[in-house]
């Protein structure tokens, strides 16, 4: 264990001003959290920190006495979080590896708004307060900038989120009435905001969920429980009746419930241990039975266009044991890099990304889960590239061919459809043989 480094002069004014509270990290080992600033033994504020490395520290917001904090990372580097503004209010902020900065304002009429997660293609999960129910907001931050507000179910009057994985599942917990049951929720951009089952239990919060979609958090009607949902649709499940082997002088905390779960459905929990009187409290994970790999999400299929600046892959597997990945095309070994103008990440993680991809990374793309015990691939995922959705919006029609023969008779350079760095009469004929085999 190797403790993290306080901010560059922030170390003069006694124990407090070593404190760090670190809140995320990626799968490069880049932290984010917050680290209390001092001027001398006079303490300042907190600010958001990056930590490259456990001992170097990088004050994300200098801003003296605004207090800032930063809440989640994702695998490019972008972390999440807020920064108090002038008047006290807290603003929505991305930072950036590169140094720059996102705020993301409030709305008119609301109070304050905050970002509490990233995803790794960079959509960013908010919150925000109104002055009035529903007190509390949820929303989404899209990589181009599009804010999507999360619907409200009928008689909730707060929604707070907690969560969002790789492919734009949220979830958190809603209060129902005013002083209500708490209620855990899952929203996706397809079902919506849905509440999730607790059997006969009345009260739970989601907290963390993983690329797999099995989502922990805890129950409760009294006495509160950690648990899991490893299906949505079905009823939580209570963690510690799943420990094996189970011991009355170990003990899983309910309290907030577990605080993640990773791509390899390891839960981070807390736990007593032993058993009454004098029990300590430890960290803990929660590792799979199966000492073997095994594939627990599959990648999905993707079509992509010659606009598309991003293709995301995922998959997870699940096992006892640590796994590495890595990843196929059309049964290539593929590797981190620029080629061209296209760049590749994660090729050594469960998700990996394809920069300003172009034909040349359509195909079969397989993840493979390797660890002590074995190995496992996933379904192959096909990723198809649609040429002749000349104008990018994801249908090939009509529309399609006008644009491309205005584009064509202006002698512009995207009707150089076969790439040959001349434009004729052969981008043509092979632009209309690609429109007939449409995608």
């Amino acid at each position: 264990m190797t403790p993290l480094s306080a901010l560059p002069g922030s170390a003069g004014g006694g124990n407090s001003a070593l404190a760090t509270e670190p809140y995320g990290i990626n799968a490069l080992g880049t932290i984010a959290g917050r680290a209390y600033v001092y001027n001398g033994a006079t303490y300042v504020s907190t600010h958001a920190t990056r930590w490259d490395s456990p001992t170097a520290s990088i004050d994300l917001a200098p801003l003296g006495s605004r207090t800032s904090v930063a809440w989640a990372i994702n695998a490019d580097g972008i972390a999440a979080g807020t920064i108090n503004s002038t008047s006290g209010i807290p603003t929505a902020t991305l930072w950036y590896p590169d140094g720059s900065t996102l705020s993301f304002a409030a709305r008119p009429g609301e109070t304050f708004a905050q970002f509490l997660d990233i995803n790794d293609e960079g959509t960013a999960l908010g919150q925000y307060n109104l002055s009035g129910t529903p007190f509390w907001g949820t929303f989404i931050r899209t990589p181009d900038g599009t804010r999507i507000d999360l619907p409200f179910p009928s008689g909730t009057t707060q929604m707070t989120p907690t969560a969002i994985n790789n492919s734009r599942t949220v979830v958190g917990y809603l209060r129902i009435g005013t002083g209500g049951a708490t209620r855990p929720f899952m929203w996706t951009p397809t079902g919506g905001t849905v509440i999730l089952n607790t059997g006969a239990l009345s009260n739970g919060a989601a907290t963390a969920i993983n690329d797999a979609g099995t989502i922990v958090g805890w129950h409760a009607t009294g006495a509160v429980s950690a648990c899991a949902w490893y299906d949505p649709s079905a009823a939580s499940i209570t963690l510690s009746s799943r420990l094996t082997p189970t011991s009355s002088a170990w003990g899983i905390i309910g309290g907030d419930g577990p605080y993640d779960i990773n791509s390899s459905g390891w839960i981070l929990v807390q736990g007593l241990t032993p058993a009454r009187p004098g029990r300590y409290l430890h960290a803990a994970i929660l590792a799979p039975s199966n000492p073997c790999p095994t594939f627990s999400d599959q990648p999905d299929n993707r079509t992509f266009s010659s606009c598309t600046q991003r293709i995301f892959i995922g998959a997870a597997a699940a096992s006892r044991n640590v796994i590495t990945y890595s990843w196929t095309l059309n049964g290539q070994p593929v590797t981190d890099g620029l080629f061209g103008l296209t760049r590749i990440r994660g090729s050594a993680s469960p998700a990996i990304i394809i920069d300003n991809p172009t034909s040349a990374y359509a195909g079969n793309w397989v993840c493979i889960a390797t660890n002590s015990c074995g190995t496992a691939q996933s379904n192959p995922a096909a990723i198809t590239f649609c040429a002749p959705d000349f104008n990018c919006d994801a249908v090939v029609d009509f529309f399609d061919y006008l644009d491309f023969v205005a584009a064509f008779a202006g002698n512009l350079g995207s009707s150089d459809f076969n790439q040959d760095f001349v434009i004729d009469f052969f981008d043509y004929l092979d632009f209309v043989a690609a429109f007939a085999d449409g995608c």
